[in-house]
């Protein structure tokens, strides 16, 4: 949801989450479908965290990482090394690792 442009916010008391949409990241915006997550936050904001996604480059460190950690597949090592090195890193590193085995240890990371 983070990477969609919604804010995250995290009730510490009961672990709810609330997703909302972002306003400055959309030009188009209708506040109602989320009206009364606005009204829950505003009533108790000092029960809510906000958990920010990742940057752009936060995001590709954490790529880089976990290809160096694959120590038993230097074939898929390589090859998510050259995605990351050319165009377009994310969508062909993310097609690389879905279509492999090691899709959930990538989540894990």
């Amino acid at each position: 949801m983070l990477e969609c442009g919604f804010d995250c916010f995290w009730n510490t008391e009961t672990n709810e989450l609330i997703f909302l949409p972002n306003e400055s990241q959309s030009s188009i915006y209708d506040e109602e479908p989320w009206k009364e997550d606005r009204k829950k936050i505003k009533k108790k904001p000092k029960s809510y965290k906000c958990i920010e996604g990742m940057t752009s480059s936060e995001s590709f460190r954490i790529m880089e990482d976990f290809a160096e950690i694959l120590l038993d597949n230097n074939t898929l090592k390589t090859k998510l090394f050259n995605a990351l090195n050319n165009w377009k890193p994310f969508r062909h590193f993310k097609e690389l690792i879905d279509f492999s085995d090691y899709r959930q240890n990538c989540f894990a990371l």
